[in-house]
């Protein structure tokens, strides 16, 4: 994801929104100059999975 925040949110709200527990998300943050890794990683902290 390359500065990405403005749709980054709503994806991994969506990914996150499945009920297999053991989800695997990847997500690579290409030097982004925008909050898009912040939200990913917020995403990631609140997830138990």
């Amino acid at each position: 994801m390359r500065n990405e925040a403005a749709v980054i949110a709503e994806t991994v709200h969506s990914l996150l929104q499945q009920n297999d527990p053991q989800l695997e998300t990847s997500l690579l943050d290409d030097n982004s100059s925008d909050n898009s890794a912040e939200i990913a990683l917020a995403a990631a902290r609140n997830d138990p999975r």
